[in-house]
């Protein structure tokens, strides 16, 4: 699998909870399987650098969400 650029998604604060760090969110990022021809949406915790989710598509997806737009 080969990542696309990531994007950071910052943990929502909520009341009564400690000041959080930088790090404390998600980085989300597509990665395209060349050798099955597919592609996945991938959830990484940003201070552990851990996978915490992974959703898989059935075609390539076009790397990064940076300059997509779509009329629909």
């Amino acid at each position: 699998m080969v990542p696309g650029e990531p994007i950071f998604v910052p943990h929502p604060p909520t009341d009564g909870e400690e000041e959080l760090g930088e790090d404390a969110g998600v980085l989300l990022t597509v990665a395209l399987d060349a050798s099955k021809g597919t592609s996945a949406l991938v959830v990484i915790d940003a201070e552990t650098m851990l996978e915490l989710a992974r959703a898989e598509m059935t075609i390539p997806f076009p790397f990064g969400f940076h300059g997509t737009f779509t009329t629909a």
